[in-house]
């Protein structure tokens, strides 16, 4: 299951006419931005599409190369969202913070990426009932997208689709919903310096 949100919600997002224009031309694999992407000392991407209703997770990542088209990913990352009942997940407000580790990498010498980041985080979730779940816990996160140069700026936006899913919790929960896929749209704008 894949059920963060509820499939209405999930639905309504996916219509938006720009997302899909922008999913269409990751799906193309538009003109190759890899030589520019070697280019750079290091990068900061951020997410633009999660701080919003109804996902409200906020991150930030920074980049650095460690390989050919290659990134090591040291970022943070804020969830502050709620679910209610008959989501696949624990329903209730989630208040979490997490160190983001990851790699980021162009397939090929295109502009297509690959990412996977590891959120370890501290969560707090409200429930339902008023009580509360704190504790850590470890989620895997996967992203594939294309990235854009916005004409000669160093200025990126990189449309996608990203799944994940939580490994580990170190407190109760009423759910076990680890191992239960989440699959949502994303868009990252970032910056590298030269």
């Amino acid at each position: 299951m894949c059920n963060l949100f509820p499939l209405s919600v999930v639905n309504r997002v996916m219509k938006l006419p720009w997302l899909l224009l922008l999913v269409s031309f990751t799906a193309l694999g538009a003109t190759s931005n890899d030589l520019r992407h070697r280019e750079r000392n290091f990068g900061i991407e951020v997410n633009i599409l999660w701080p919003f209703e109804p996902f409200r997770t906020t991150e930030v990542k920074f980049l650095f190369p460690i390989a050919e088209g290659g990134d090591l990913v040291l970022g943070w990352g804020r969830q502050n969202w709620t679910i209610g009942e008959g989501a696949s997940v624990n329903p209730g407000t989630m208040d979490s913070h997490a160190l983001i580790l990851g790699v980021k990498q162009f397939i090929a010498h295109t502009s297509a990426v690959v990412e996977y980041d590891a959120w370890l985080a501290h969560d707090r979730l409200k429930n339902l009932d008023g009580s509360y779940s704190v504790g850590w816990s470890w989620s895997n996160e996967f992203f594939i997208g294309n990235e854009f140069y916005l004409g000669n700026t160093f200025t990126t936006i990189t449309p996608g689709i990203n799944a994940g899913f939580w490994a580990y919790k170190t407190y109760p929960q009423k759910i076990d919903d680890r191992f239960i896929w989440t699959v949502l749209p994303k868009v990252n704008a970032g910056f590298d310096f030269h």
